[in-house]
């Protein structure tokens, strides 16, 4: 298993060499992930409910846009997810680092396409009344499925902002217990 894990995250960080591309362009994308299964509840004071749920939270990628042809595009990046609920009596969080790499395909201001993610150090952690645990899942690799509204063609650069949505097929395990990750994104982001 940890074989195939440094196969996938070799492919990942080792796109096409760069000599292929027309442009190479950085890539500055926040969103939030929506889904995944709920892993502990809370109880509020008030009476309400809180969960945390598998890779669901708030999300920040940096990486890079490789434009092949005017219809052909590899995003690759790398980022940070955090997802918390807090309450007087405790605190729920996870983490997690996301290492993705999609193949793009353009038509018009759209971008469609797919690629693979790879989640390092997926974390649950709990404090207070929900009892002190720490939970280290295992680096999970996963499918996704983007697409994106790029309204930006000044000139041939890719440059401007970009809308998207994203769903990740994913399934995070510790100490033989699996939880489904599947999440929906709504995300938004920059490219220079």
């Amino acid at each position: 298993m940890k074989m195939k894990c440094w196969i996938i995250l070799i492919c990942l960080l080792c796109p096409l060499p760069s000599t292929y591309a027309l442009e190479n362009h950085v890539v500055i994308n926040m969103g939030y992930d929506f889904g995944g299964e709920d892993l502990v509840n809370v109880q509020f004071s008030s009476g309400d409910s809180g969960e945390i749920r598998t890779d669901e939270g708030f999300y920040i990628d940096l990486g890079s846009l490789t434009v092949f042809t005017k219809t052909l595009y590899l995003q690759t990046t790398i980022g940070f997810k955090a997802g918390a609920e807090e309450a007087l009596n405790g605190e729920l969080s996870w983490k997690s680092m996301p290492l993705r790499s999609a193949l793009l395909f353009r038509t018009g201001n759209y971008r469609l396409g797919g690629g693979l993610v790879y989640h390092m150090d997926p974390v649950l952690k709990t404090t207070g009344a929900p009892g002190d645990t720490k939970v280290k899942f295992g680096n999970t690799p996963g499918v996704e499925f983007l697409a994106i509204y790029a309204p930006y063609r000044f000139t041939y650069s890719e440059t401007g902002y970009q809308f998207g949505l994203r769903y990740t097929m994913t399934e995070f395990e510790a100490h033989d217990i699996k939880v489904d990750g599947n999440t929906a994104a709504l995300f938004f982001g920059f490219v220079f």
